[in-house]
């Protein structure tokens, strides 16, 4: 497994959950779900802006949570959710309701 979190490839993790873990994703993940698909320079100003962050999508392209999308001729790019994406922000909505509703009861 390579030392570098920011050069990390979706193959490279023991389980393809564990990319969950890494600084952002699952912040871009929830960002996308709430205001859809979006161009990457928005992520880049509304969730991280580091040198990790291309690799971060690649990753996160690779285990096919995103769609990472260039259009035309110009340096306009498009990050969406796929399928996979979207069910996995789902049922974290589900865990944080859960831990919320318990959270009241204690």
């Amino acid at each position: 497994m390579p030392s570098s979190a920011s050069s990390r490839k979706a193959d490279d993790y023991e389980s393809p959950a564990n990319i969950l873990g890494e600084p952002y994703v699952l912040k871009t993940l929830l960002y996308l779900f709430d205001h859809g698909s979006s161009k990457k320079t928005d992520l880049y100003e509304n969730v991280s802006r580091n040198l990790a962050t291309r690799h971060r999508l690649d990753a996160m392209s690779e285990a096919g949570l995103i769609d990472v999308n260039r259009m035309g001729n110009v340096t306009l790019t498009i990050v969406s959710l796929t399928d996979t994406g979207r069910a996995v922000v789902e049922k974290f909505r589900e865990i944080e309701a859960i831990m919320a509703a318990h959270q009241f009861r204690t």
